[in-house]
């Protein structure tokens, strides 16, 4: 996963671990997410990416002595993202990995079989195993082998709970630490194709031999757009430039969710990032 990382304790080494070619955010967060259109912020603080992007935050870790990896998991928003962290850590790591789901002993079992086969259909790589909530501090299938603990942020699962809220004492007991998760909702850096543009001045000719596969096509002055021009507009103008045919342009913002961008309608959507197109947002293929 394309991962960029900010200052701080272990931040380096996690985010090495998980993208080789990971980078590290200057002054701003979001010019590094869109830029590189990261899937993963590592940082020490849970706001250090404002929702932009998943985050995991390392506690420390000592990779080097890792024997395996397990991922706490439970109905909380946080699982799929530390199981899918698990399962990466374990593989750069050449280590085994499983998730653990706990479930209260009033409540039965069924709902964590349920928790970690759903998630095995996503993250198959890692050994799914239920455990009773009240085992939980002594279970070896959290502690022993040097496990690398990865759980999502608290507020989620009973599991989740216990890492991060009265129970913060199994991070303590973790050999070789662990890695703190939260899931953010997808944006539209993360889903958008390279930029495409015309320059105002090209003859509308040219502009369709040039990018005959996007509809509408934006028009760009000196990085900014100026509007789009549709290949029927195109082909309507003859012989004239792409300005006779140009239209207002609708934008997106890079750092918007992706759920807005679905509703601006069909056809291609000019990105823009402080003030600069940077991608195309193609239409959502229907069903997708």
């Amino acid at each position: 996963m394309r991962t960029v990382f900010s200052r701080g304790d272990g931040t380096a080494d996690l985010a090495r671990l998980l993208d080789g070619d990971a980078v590290r955010v200057g002054e701003s967060v979001t010019d590094a997410a869109v830029h590189h259109r990261a899937e993963l912020l590592v940082a020490r603080r849970p706001n250090a990416g404002r929702e932009l992007l998943p985050t995991a935050m390392p506690r420390d870790l000592d990779l080097d002595r890792a024997g395996r990896v397990v991922a706490a998991v439970g109905g909380g928003p946080h699982s799929e993202l530390a199981a899918s962290v698990a399962a990466a850590i374990a593989a750069a790591l050449g280590v085994t990995a499983a998730m653990v789901c706990a479930y209260q002993e009033e409540e039965g079992p069924a709902a964590a079989r349920a928790t970690v086969e759903r998630i095995a259909d996503l993250v198959p790589e890692l050994e799914p195993q239920v455990v009773e909530g009240h085992r939980v501090h002594d279970a070896r299938a959290l502690h022993g082998d040097h496990a690398l603990l990865v759980v999502g942020a608290p507020g989620g699962s009973f599991l989740q709970r216990q890492f991060l809220g009265p129970g913060a004492r199994l991070i303590s007991r973790a050999e070789v630490g662990a890695v703190v998760v939260r899931s953010a909702p997808a944006r539209v850096f993360q889903r958008m194709d390279e930029p495409v543009w015309v320059g105002r001045h090209l003859p509308a000719s040219e502009a369709l031999r040039a990018h005959p596969d996007i509809d509408p096509i934006p028009v760009v002055d000196h990085g900014a757009v100026v509007g789009t021009v549709g290949l029927a507009d195109l082909v309507s103008v003859g012989d004239a430039t792409v300005e006779a045919a140009m239209r207002p342009a609708t934008v997106i913002e890079a750092a918007d969710l992706l759920l807005g961008a679905a509703e601006l309608g069909p056809g291609a959507i000019p990105v823009v990032h402080a003030g600069l197109l940077v991608g195309v947002l193609a239409p959502t293929p229907v069903g997708s």
